[in-house]
């Protein structure tokens, strides 16, 4: 539909302003929901000129939302019989088929719409929601994901394929396992681009038609802790390892999440079941290291640390951490030492530049 208030028909330019005043009147009401005033405006104008066929599309427009489906199919023929490519008048129309069931109709008007602009996400949306209202879901999931890829920042599309996906899963315990798994992977997309929010709605959704997903359970522990929800993460984590008592990252998230609640006895034992089930992985002993330090086991986590340095040498706090312990028991050349190698795996830490700064005094005092 074109943005200019021409009329497709010929009329007085003596009552041009006048209707435009009314169709700008209306248009105004309508969008502050106003509707039946705004429809009274539109009445002026169409009885000022009655030519003016934009007029009619606005006026479709107040009765489809108003609920006055007759009104709004006929407001739209007549004004589709001269602005015949208008999309948005199609896709209304559709919506006021919908509305009476007459899905037939209303499914010709959505693929005309679509047919005329293919790039308008919405059109897509109504689509598919109109085929939701047929219970046809699976047919309605192309429609959504197309109008999701178009606008993937619009929530309502996400909810309504996440609404059409339950449906159709209900009672089907192996279609719930995989549409769960199909939000699991949106959740994936979601937390790759750092959307940790987002992703967690996902990994809900999975776990809500697949409570036994693991994956789900861990991934919504990674994002409350990264999100600095430590007791929702102790939470998941406990779940995803209820369903499977050999996940390893689990009970690492488990020792990082106590760590952070300052439960440390607790972080050093979720840290030795993991090194249990992964003694070859790294992971687990630099967990334990920093739970023994804050647990003042200096020597024991020096070990922890050594092995780590044996097990994945360019770790990138590995040498902080150590030094930390170094400097807690005053040995400051070997503190110094780690301290270089954590600035060239960290440079610009400022950390390791206000510690280097503190080694250097005390290896001064010393001599």
């Amino acid at each position: 539909m074109s943005d200019e208030l021409e009329p497709a028909l010929p009329v007085s330019q003596d009552s041009k302003n006048e209707w435009q005043a009314q169709l700008e009147r209306g248009k105004k009401l309508l969008e502050i929901k106003q509707y039946r005033h705004s429809i009274d405006h539109f009445n002026i104008a169409i009885q000022k000129e009655p030519s003016a066929i934009i007029v009619y599309f606005w006026r479709g427009l107040a009765y489809n939302v108003m609920g006055n489906r007759q009104e709004a199919i006929s407001d739209f023929d007549f004004y589709l019989k001269y602005e015949f490519d208008d999309a948005k008048a199609y896709n209304a129309r559709a919506i006021a088929y919908r509305a009476l069931k007459e899905w037939d109709k209303a499914l010709a008007d959505h693929n005309k719409a679509i047919q005329l602009d293919i790039e308008i996400a919405f059109f897509w949306y109504e689509r598919g929601y109109t085929r939701i209202r047929m219970r046809k879901f699976a047919e309605s999931f192309g429609d959504l994901e197309q109008a999701i890829e178009l606008d993937p920042r619009n929530p309502k599309y996400q909810n309504s394929l996440y609404f059409a996906r339950k449906e159709l899963a209900k009672g089907n315990p192996e279609k719930n396992a995989h549409y769960a798994d199909s939000y699991y992977q949106e959740g994936e997309g979601q937390f790759k681009q750092k959307n940790y929010n987002g992703a967690i709605q996902y990994y809900l959704e999975a776990i809500q038609l697949d409570p036994q997903h693991e994956k789900a359970n861990y991934k919504c522990g990674v994002c409350s802790f990264i999100l600095g929800k430590n007791e929702e993460a102790i939470n998941f984590f406990k779940a995803a390892i209820h369903f499977n008592y050999q996940d390893y990252d689990s009970f690492n998230g488990l020792s990082v999440s106590y760590f952070n609640t300052g439960n440390f006895q607790q972080a050093l034992n979720e840290a030795n079941w993991a090194i249990q089930l992964k003694p070859d992985d790294y992971t687990g002993y630099l967990n334990r290291a920093i739970a023994l330090t804050e647990l003042g086991k200096l020597e024991e986590a020096l070990k922890d640390y050594n092995l780590v340095m044996d097990l994945n040498p360019t770790h990138k706090y590995l040498y902080l951490n150590r030094a930390i312990v170094y400097m807690d028991l005053k040995d400051y050349q070997k503190a110094f030492a780690d301290l270089q190698i954590a600035d060239k795996l960290n440079p610009g830490d400022k950390r390791v530049k206000k510690l280097l700064e503190e080694v250097s005094k005390a290896l001064k005092k010393r001599r």
